[in-house]
């Protein structure tokens, strides 16, 4: 037998085949062209075949599905407890400001009238503090705590003597610092409310049903726009501002309690104390995450994009950026050619020129008078005024909501001259205290939640937000407080508290009648509401952001 025909015998062949099948799952199968890159889900003991044709796609599916979980649940349940932590937080912090940001207020000037100094110089004093020094800063909340212990610094420096050029220096940073913890404080009220619902749109006229029917339909609407809007900015701004006047009516009570029994050095102690809790609350309360920086300056919110929006949006070519956003306006551009904002930056000076000073004068006349203790009495002036802003502020913001700032703003300018000649007429009677600052409480707790509700609602979407209330709320109202002060302390020095008191209830004349005159811009531009097109061209760039195209 030959070579050739052993290899082709029987048994050889059965040979071959045993070798084959028992060495095939030793030897390394080869694997298929895979597409999806899944090779670890082939078994290691494939047995040998020859590989599939090149035409044929295998594609092995590999299970990797988790449970049905809703993804944003728990991330909207998340942000929902960080936001309702970041405004218990910041309710606490405004609490606490209340000494911050007036410092120890009238009892300086009680203070230094004890050491010698006349009302012109100590109006003087006042004067000092004309700078605002937050505008658009991202470190908002360091910003805080850098403010509260500035102020407690300066004012505890205070307690080591009445030196004119020490006294100076402190009440310049006290006052720097102090005017900035409003604007501060609103814009982290911007940052962590809620986004305003947009407008409803304009519904056809409605059919005629019953009166009791429309009023179950109105009080359903009401009930549900309330729950949106609870948390929105106006609602959770004059919440605020509520927290800040209690702050300072526990501490004006402590103040004038600690004052009577120890001295009027110990409120300088308090004040020290407060500012240095207002910091640490700020720290270890306030959570970074909560706050919405880009609505916190009062930039536009983007709405989520849909698929299909998103799928027709053409991509950049490559090697190209994407086309960055038109640049905003510039800072003259806003202050100057924003016709309702400078209304109100005027109304607001005037409005400051008249008020800041009274209380502060009120008080030294009575105690010049002798009819009045100078702690006690001093106390009991901001505790009466701050006890009646805690309900103003809410019921003004829950006013402003209802439609527009206009009208709060316009009562606060009609009071204040009532409040003025009040105090001119009781400047010798000690019970002359509880009208003249229930009066205060009215008018500047309107004041300060409509001033500042207005200059968010006319720079909604601006991203402008910090400078124009550093305008209106810093600028305008320092500049008429440090005037006030010098104006009246001099007056009161050459021809006594009663005729500085009668001149300081002339100035809020000229914010009601400039108020009044500009009403047709101001109304439509002050609304909450969807913007009109023919009152829009007549008040100017009112509702639209500075540097946007007119339609």
């Amino acid at each position: 037998m030959t070579h050739r025909d052993a290899d082709e015998s029987p048994d050889h062949h059965h040979h071959q085949l045993r070798n084959a099948v028992s060495l095939g799952p030793l030897r390394p199968a080869q694997q298929p062209p895979d597409r999806t890159g899944h090779f670890d889900s082939l078994p290691l003991t494939r047995p040998a075949s020859a590989p599939p044709p090149a035409t044929t796609k295998v594609r092995v599916r590999v299970s990797t599905e988790t449970p049905s979980v809703d993804p944003d649940a728990a991330p909207d349940a998340g942000c929902d407890r960080l936001r309702r932590r970041a405004r218990r937080a910041l309710l606490l912090v405004a609490f606490l400001a209340g000494d911050v940001q007036d410092g120890v207020g009238p009892f300086l000037g009680v203070f230094l009238q004890e050491h010698g100094w006349n009302p012109g110089l100590r109006g003087t004093v006042f004067t000092v503090g004309l700078c605002v020094c937050m505008c658009m800063c991202v470190r908002k909340r360091l910003l805080l705590v850098i403010f509260s212990l500035l102020v407690g610094l300066a004012q505890g420096l205070n307690l080591l003597g009445t030196h004119p050029a020490l006294i100076f220096s402190t009440q310049m940073v006290s006052a720097v610092a102090g005017s900035s913890m409003g604007p501060l404080l609103v814009c982290l009220t911007l940052g962590i409310a809620a986004p305003s619902p947009p407008p409803p749109p304009p519904s056809s006229p409605p059919r005629p049903t019953s009166r009791w029917l429309r009023h179950g339909r109105r009080r359903t609407s009401t009930a549900a726009a309330a729950a949106v809007a609870d948390h929105s900015f106006h609602g959770l701004n004059g919440r605020v501002q509520a927290a800040n006047h209690a702050g300072i009516m526990v501490s004006a009570g402590l103040a004038a309690g600690l004052g009577t029994r120890f001295g009027l050095r110990s409120v300088f102690w308090l004040v020290l104390v407060s500012c240095f809790l207002a910091a640490a609350s700020v720290l270890l309360l306030l959570p970074e995450r909560a706050i919405d920086h880009a609505a916190a300056r009062g930039a536009p919110v983007p709405p989520p994009p849909s698929p299909s929006a998103a799928a027709a949006r053409p991509a950049p070519p490559p090697g190209e950026d994407p086309p960055s956003p038109p640049p905003s306006a510039s800072v003259a551009a806003l202050l100057f050619g924003n016709r309702p904002l400078l209304v109100i930056g005027t109304t607001v000076f005037f409005f400051h020129l008249g008020n800041a000073a009274l209380l502060p004068l009120y008080g030294q006349a009575l105690v010049a008078a002798g009819v009045a203790d100078p702690a006690g009495t001093t106390g009991l002036t901001v505790l009466i005024a701050q006890a009646v802003m805690i309900p103003v502020s809410v019921l003004t913001a829950w006013w402003a909501q209802g439609g527009s700032d206009y009208w709060p703003l316009l009562a606060s300018y009609v009071v204040l001259p009532v409040r003025a000649g009040i105090a001119g007429l009781l400047s010798r009677r000690g019970w002359g205290v509880w009208p003249v600052q229930v009066l205060d409480g009215l008018g500047a707790g309107m004041q300060g939640v409509a001033v500042q509700g207005a200059v968010s609602t006319l720079m909604r979407g601006t991203g402008r937000v910090n400078v124009a209330l550093g305008v209106a709320g810093g600028i305008s109202r320092g500049t008429g407080a440090a005037v006030s002060a010098l104006l009246a302390g001099w007056v009161a020095e050459s021809r006594g508290y009663a005729s500085a008191l009668y001149l300081l209830g002339l100035f809020p004349f000229v914010s009601q009648v400039l108020w009044l005159w500009q009403g047709k811009t101001m109304r439509p531009a002050l609304s909450l509401g969807p913007a009109r097109g023919p009152e829009e061209d007549e008040m100017g760039e009112g509702r639209r952001g500075m540097g946007e195209p007119r339609p």
